[in-house]
């Protein structure tokens, strides 16, 4: 359906669209192209609904003969086994690391302070990241069913919306789950005890009616003291700048601080510089002041009411003097352009 409105966009640009197969142009000028437009995304709407359906039900049955649905997941490795599917198998030394990361959240360790150790003592961390441990990485572990012999599929589905890839998550009646104890890592009793403590550390959080977790709160409770917080970035990674605290003989003071090198360690950022909030804030103040004197503020007011009134004047066609009527009364576009001047 977005098709057609896409096509007119392309064309009011001055774009001429051809068909990659047969080089035929693609154009809503006249009847025939609307309608051969239309066809054409409707019959290509249909093979993706029916690709869709054949996608879906291929993967159902890899997941109900326990083959693998995704990508590798860390501590297994994806093997064949002579059925025609790709089968996981406990990868030993990546399942030694994960026992370790369930035991040191029971013991009482964070996710920063686990990624951090791990990142200390060079444990490899799993593909596709940045090479090193991250908090979010051991967060997502730690919920992971799999590791306590669970196969878990279908809980999330991808789709469109509005013309953006969207994932969203599917009910747990949707779920489909079967045990996998060959698959197992850690015992049932750890991953109790791990699901305990995660449900411990969540409960203060606001949820909504439905328990999700209340992820984006009002304005007025993100307002932060902190000004440069998510804004700056470290000169030696890119990291984000975040505001930290630390002791200062009796007070603890607030510090600027690279957020990878405080979550992650050494290994991902060398920049342990911390510099203290108010120099920093102070600093930047001063240049910002310096930079935007009233002189410097009202020319450029000057220049972007011009190219306002240029730009007006070009798309209407209309005359300077064309007359309106604002509150009751009639005012000429000069007399109204001079009171907002003077606003």
């Amino acid at each position: 359906m977005r098709t057609p409105g896409a096509i007119l966009q392309l064309e009011e640009s001055g774009v001429e669209i051809h068909s990659y197969l047969s080089g035929s142009p693609i154009s809503l000028a006249n009847e025939a192209g609307e309608m051969s437009t239309v066809l054409h995304s409707l019959l290509a709407s249909f093979e993706r609904r029916r690709a869709r359906e054949r996608t879906y039900d291929a993967l159902r049955r890899r997941a109900e003969a326990g083959a693998v649905t995704g990508g590798r997941v860390f501590g297994y490795l994806n093997q064949r086994n002579g059925d025609g599917y790709v089968h996981r198998v406990i990868h030993p030394d990546e399942a030694d690391t994960v026992r370790r990361i369930f035991t040191l959240y029971v013991e009482g360790s964070g996710l920063t302070r686990i990624a951090k150790l791990l990142n200390a003592e060079h444990v490899p961390a799993p593909r596709g990241g940045t090479g090193t441990w991250a908090g979010t990485a051991i967060r997502d572990m730690l919920r992971r069913s799999l590791y306590a012999g669970t196969l878990t599929w279908n809980r999330t589905q991808k789709g469109t919306r509005r013309g953006t890839k969207s994932r969203r998550v599917r009910a747990t009646a949707e779920w489909m789950e079967r045990p996998a104890p060959v698959l197992a890592i850690i015992d049932a009793e750890l991953w109790a005890r791990v699901q305990a403590r995660r449900t411990a550390t969540a409960s203060p959080f606001l949820r909504r009616m439905n328990g999700r977790l209340i992820g984006r709160p009002s304005g007025a409770d993100v307002e932060s003291p902190y000004l440069l917080s998510g804004i700056a970035e470290c000169g030696e990674c890119g990291g984000s700048l975040a505001a930290m605290t630390r002791s200062h003989g009796r007070q603890r003071m607030p510090f600027y601080g690279c957020l990878r090198y405080h979550k992650r360690g050494v290994q991902a950022c060398l920049n342990g510089l911390q510099i203290r909030l108010s120099v920093l804030d102070a600093a930047l103040l001063d240049v910002l002041s310096a930079a935007l004197a009233p002189d410097v503020i009202v020319e450029a007011i000057d220049v972007a009411v011009a190219e306002l009134r240029a730009g007006q004047v070009e798309r209407t066609g209309a005359p300077e003097h064309r007359r309106h009527r604002v509150g009751g009364h009639r005012w000429t576009r000069a007399a109204t352009t001079r009171r907002a001047g003077r606003w």
